[in-house]
């Protein structure tokens, strides 16, 4: 049994393409950008030097939001705003290892791993005891300027 369509039941290829455009366009127009983060950048010293290699943490004011932070590589550090802050005041830590041997993988860090683990070349106040902040504007922090002492 053979079934024919009439071509006025049948949309054009005029009316489909214009319909499919008009759903792609909502979809397009609706969403924004994905986050309202921003970039951040900038760069950390030590005693007066570009830190070699470390790492740098942003820790929200208050009881709301994100942790974010990156990797600091001859004194700078660029956080793209898909991993960027929310605009806000923020504390800052910035950690960098001594560089020494690491622990063995089947050892566990301890007093049997004494002088394997490397320690933290950073003072506690630039990092788990914080002095550091940094204001985050609503279009980012590409400028910040971190000067840390080994003492």
């Amino acid at each position: 049994m053979e079934y024919a369509v009439s071509k006025a039941r049948r949309p054009s290829r005029r009316v489909l393409a214009l319909g499919s455009l008009l759903c792609f366009s909502a979809l397009i127009g609706c969403g924004g950008p994905a986050t309202d983060r921003v970039p951040v950048a900038g760069e950390v010293t030590i005693d007066g030097q570009p830190l070699d290699r470390g790492s740098i943490e942003f820790h929200p004011d208050g009881e709301e939001g994100t942790v974010t932070g990156g990797v600091i590589r001859e004194g700078t550090f660029e956080i793209p705003a898909t991993q960027g802050a929310k605009p806000g005041k923020y504390s800052v830590r910035i950690f960098a290892s001594s560089g020494g041997v690491e622990a063995e993988p089947d050892e566990p860090p301890g007093p049997e791993a004494e002088g394997q683990v490397a320690e933290e070349r950073i003072p506690a106040k630039y990092n788990t005891e914080t002095e550091l902040s940094a204001d985050i504007g609503e279009q980012g922090a590409v400028d910040l300027r971190f000067e840390v002492n080994s003492n």
